[in-house]
């Protein structure tokens, strides 16, 4: 059960993280078209940092993503996998899981805010990913408290029975 919700729920992270990037090109596009105070958005100082910290962590998250992948290639090579060997999986699912989502949501947070009021109209481009984003930290396994207990505990080898 451990191997088959970690690595069948990788492309549910994977999910969350193109919903960071699309907001991450919405933004892109939409600051591009944009004037404020008689220059381009994108000119900003402000815009572009904020545009700096939304590049920053859409690349921390496809790394650490990344990661969990390659360890998911390797441990479906080995012949006989241990109930620690799972949970170490399980553990770097989980791991990938909260980075995603809390990367994900600043994402969408920061694009709405660098495009501003008209992001929160429904027939905006970001408002559907603005609402669907916040629903990865509590899909299972592993909502928020769960993992950082779980993902402790294993840290420490403190190894659940199940």
């Amino acid at each position: 059960m451990l191997i088959n919700r970690a690595i069948g729920k990788l492309c549910l992270v994977a999910a969350f993280l193109g919903m960071g990037e699309h907001a991450f090109e919405i933004t892109s596009e939409a600051l591009a078209a944009q004037q404020r105070t008689g220059r381009s958005a994108a000119a900003l100082t402000g815009v572009q940092h904020m545009v700096g910290e939304m590049a920053i962590e859409l690349a921390t998250s496809r790394s650490v993503l990344a990661t969990a992948i390659r360890v998911a290639d390797v441990f479906l090579t080995l012949r006989n996998p241990t109930l620690e060997d799972a949970h170490d999986l399980m553990q770097d699912y989980q791991i990938a899981k909260w980075v995603v989502n809390q990367g994900a949501i600043r994402l969408v947070n920061q694009a709405m805010d660098v495009v501003g009021g008209s992001s929160f109209m429904s027939s905006h481009a970001l408002s559907r990913p603005y609402r669907d984003i916040h629903a990865g930290p509590f899909m299972r396994p592993g909502s928020w408290p769960e993992a950082r207990k779980y993902i402790g505990r294993v840290a420490l080898h403190c190894y659940p029975d199940s």
